[in-house]
Order: C-alpha cells, then sequence, then structure tokens
C-alpha cells in the first residue's frame, strides 16, 4: 500500500496563488499609506506657511489693507505659494468702514495649482492695534 507523504502539484500552485494574492493586496497598502503620509506631511507645512503668514501680519501692528496679494515663503526647503485675500466684513454697516477685516490665506504647493493645500481664515479688529 502507498502512502501519500507530500503535497500535489495542484496544492502547492494553489497555495502558491493565494500567497502572492496576499502579498500583492499588502505591497498595495503599503504603498497607498506612504503616498498618504507624503500628502499630509506637505499639508501640515502649507498650514505652517499659512500660520507664518497670519502671524506676520500681527506682529506688523497695522490693520491689513484690503485687497489680494501674493508671494512665496521658504519651509522644510520647498518654495510655498500664497495668497493673501484681505475683505471688509459684514459688521461695517453697524460698526463703521475698516473696523473688523477678514483675512483669508491660501498656500499651494506649485503655482499653477487650482486647489490650495492650506486654508486659513481670520479677523482683525482696530482693536488689536491700539
Amino acid at each position: 500500500m502507498f502512502k501519500n507523504k507530500g503535497f500535489t502539484l495542484i496544492e502547492v500552485m494553489v497555495s502558491l496563488a493565494i500567497l502572492a494574492i496576499a502579498l500583492g493586496v499588502i505591497v498595495k497598502g503599503t504603498s497607498e499609506q506612504t503616498n498618504q503620509l507624503s500628502y499630509l506631511k506637505e499639508k501640515t507645512f502649507a498650514y505652517f506657511v499659512a500660520e507664518n503668514a497670519i502671524s506676520e501680519l500681527k506682529v506688523k501692528a497695522k490693520m491689513p489693507d484690503k485687497g489680494s496679494t501674493k508671494s512665496t515663503a521658504e519651509m522644510a526647503g520647498h518654495t510655498w505659494y500664497v495668497e493673501q485675500v484681505v475683505t471688509e466684513t459684514a459688521a461695517q454697516e453697524v460698526l463703521g468702514k475698516g473696523v473688523f477685516m477678514g483675512v483669508r490665506v491660501e498656500v499651494k504647493k506649485e503655482e499653477d495649482d487650482e486647489v490650495p493645500l492650506a486654508k486659513l481664515q481670520t479677523y482683525f479688529s482696530r482693536a488689536m492695534f491700539r
């Protein structure tokens, strides 16, 4: 009587196919996580740049002028493109013109990017600069 002490070729091939599929899924998942980590790192730096732009306005100790300005900033070995938009708020009708100003800062990684990586909105009051 002959006893079977090993795997058949079919069993080996099926197990290798299952292993190949599992490894493919693991590699794809790792790749996606790496891409996501890179994106989050860029987004974090963009928010730092936006916060710095708002802090620079506060340090000037002067109410920002209405309008839009574009500039660049260096951080983490990269040039970031910053757009700063200063607008009057609805409070001007009640409190007077130029009492409260809204400031929106948008930061892009590349100058021609359509969607900014970071957007911050804040408000300035004349009382802050007395």
